[in-house]
């Protein structure tokens, strides 16, 4: 009976566990890369409506070092598209591609919200599994103390 639950245990433990972290871990990624370029896509809207032309800034040059930069021309922008790879695009196509890649996040996130989900509801019944070797009393029967209000 104890290795049974031993086995339970450690699959949660090195299984599930590592598993979820995983899939928090991609989320959270995926959630700063919709923030940047939700940050773009208001950027270059802000350009657009204010119909600035060039355009005076400061750039982290990193460890949180800034320079002062101006930009002559802000009709074209280069735009990382993914994996070190930057594209020369004007303002119209680097909207769209904002749009574009926030639909791919989006679908992303919902996957791994349900493949989240998932192994949540796995561990919930691999627990409920031990319970029941153990012969303990479930979860949803236990009574909860009342509260009385005067």
């Amino acid at each position: 009976m104890e290795a049974k639950v031993k086995k339970y245990e450690d699959f949660i433990a090195n299984k599930l566990d590592p598993d979820l972290k995983i899939c928090g871990d991609k989320l959270q990624k995926i959630y700063t890369q919709m923030e940047q370029y939700t940050t773009l896509k208001n950027t270059v809207e802000m350009l657009e409506e204010q119909k600035v032309k060039n355009l005076r800034t400061q750039v982290d040059i990193g460890c949180n070092f800034y320079v002062q930069a101006e930009v002559p021309d802000t009709e074209t922008l280069i735009v990382e598209i993914g994996m070190g790879i930057f594209i020369e695009l004007d303002r119209k196509q680097t909207l769209n591609l904002c749009e574009q890649k926030n639909e791919i996040f989006e679908k992303q996130t919902n996957l791994l919200k349900q493949k989240i989900s998932d192994i949540k509801a796995h561990k919930r019944f691999v627990l409920e599994a031990i319970r029941e070797i153990m012969q303990l009393e479930p979860e949803a029967k236990k009574k909860e103390p009342e509260l009385r209000f005067m």
